[in-house]
């Protein structure tokens, strides 16, 4: 896809596992751009999206589910993982379309 395609200047980080964080620079970046908030979008929701909103929450984060940005294997398994987000992380459930970028 195209659409998707990271442009040559903007930087790129490769997960290692579930968790975004997890052995990256995810982190550095963010904090060298002075970003406080993560909008998290993905597939399988209660697996690599729940770690790596977990993981931004964890250290500071405020996170931000796109709710169409994400997939699950099972309706089941995005209710858990939505409501863990928003329950345990204290994590924002939004609809994609009232994204805004400032």
């Amino acid at each position: 896809m195209r659409e998707l395609a990271p442009l040559a200047t903007e930087a790129r980080v490769y997960k290692l596992r579930y968790d975004g964080f997890f052995g990256t620079s995810l982190d550095h970046l963010l904090r060298r751009w002075e970003v406080r908030t993560v909008l998290i979008v993905g597939t399988v929701s209660n697996i690599c999206v729940l770690h790596t909103a977990g993981s931004a929450a964890l250290r500071g984060y405020q996170v931000v589910i796109a709710e169409e940005g994400i997939s699950a294997l099972s309706s089941f398994d995005q209710l858990i993982a939505l409501r863990q987000v928003t329950f345990l992380y204290q994590g924002q459930v939004v609809e994609a379309n009232g994204v805004r970028f400032v």
